[in-house]
């Protein structure tokens, strides 16, 4: 009777602290993070399984940014997955990365209202994967809305919506405008209009200028059309450069016609104005 009393008080104490677990609400900055100091670097990207072609963006934040949105983390409430519910759904998600000289540690927050805790590394421990449910939806809302203003090429970041047109490889027809057979410097038919209008609403007019007078958009449907198969662009990373308004960038390209054969990475530079127009840029094609 005894030992039925004990085992009676062991699975009510078992009891109460899974309760305590998966019913406690916590931040996501203590789920994420929960370090006194900052990030020295913090990435936000946007990842979609059943995007198509459109490509993942990721983009480095600076320090200033780091700070409102570790501040923004603390207000937002959240608790464990019960093991009944919980689930690592494959779906249109943002990814934050953070990361010092002491800890690092990566979250994923999916669209569906969940948040899963990748991994947490620090100098005293490390925390595995984990699930945890939103309690509160306008915080929610307005933690999505942060990461979509850096993530969407209509957010906020500048030069990433010219970025996503620039290398839409093959958009409106452009493909069929290079020639490349046609002699050195020519373009083909009316390649120019066709090649360039799209960019041209997000770019000053000397930036727009520079863009045709280098050809860089051309070449680079010129490369891609002579690799063959279809191409596109699926990783687009930014960040700052050292100078205010000064931005560096890196793209890759995926042949969705050849399984991922010969993949490649292309990467620059450029700059905007004080309305956020792409006023120069620079494209490495070597």
């Amino acid at each position: 009777m005894k030992k039925w009393k004990i085992g009676g008080i062991l699975a009510a104490v078992i009891c109460a602290a899974l309760l305590l677990i998966f019913f406690q609400t916590r931040s996501v900055f203590d789920v994420a993070w929960g370090q006194e100091e900052d990030p020295a670097t913090m990435q936000i990207g946007w990842y979609n399984v059943w995007a198509g072609t459109d490509p993942a963006i990721s983009v480095t934040l600076s320090g200033d940014e780091i700070s409102a949105f570790m501040d923004q983390l603390q207000d937002v409430p959240l608790r464990h997955s019960s093991p009944l519910t919980q689930k690592f759904p494959e779906t249109a998600a943002y990814r934050v990365w953070m990361k010092t000289d002491h800890a690092m540690a990566m979250i994923r927050i999916d669209e569906d209202g969940h948040l899963i805790s990748e991994y947490k590394f620090t100098q005293d421990r490390s925390k595995s994967r984990g699930t945890y449910r939103f309690t509160d939806q306008v915080s929610y809302e307005e933690l999505l809305q942060t990461c979509r203003s850096y993530t969407d090429p209509n957010g906020n970041y500048p030069g990433l919506a010219f970025l996503a047109e620039f290398f839409s490889i093959g958009k409106d027809g452009r493909t069929d405008h290079v020639w490349l057979d046609a002699p050195d410097g020519v373009y083909g038919g009316d390649a120019v209009e066709t090649l360039y209008s799209g960019i041209e609403p997000y770019m000053t007019e000397h930036g727009f200028n520079s863009v045709m007078m280098s050809r860089s958009l051309y070449n680079l449907e010129y490369i891609c059309k002579q690799k063959g198969g279809s191409w596109y662009c699926d990783l687009i990373t930014i960040e700052a450069a050292s100078e205010p308004g000064y931005y560096n960038y890196e793209a890759g390209f995926f042949n969705s016609a050849t399984a991922n054969v010969d993949p490649f990475m292309v990467n620059g530079s450029y700059s905007v104005d004080k309305d956020g127009l792409v006023d120069s840029f620079y494209i490495d094609l070597d």
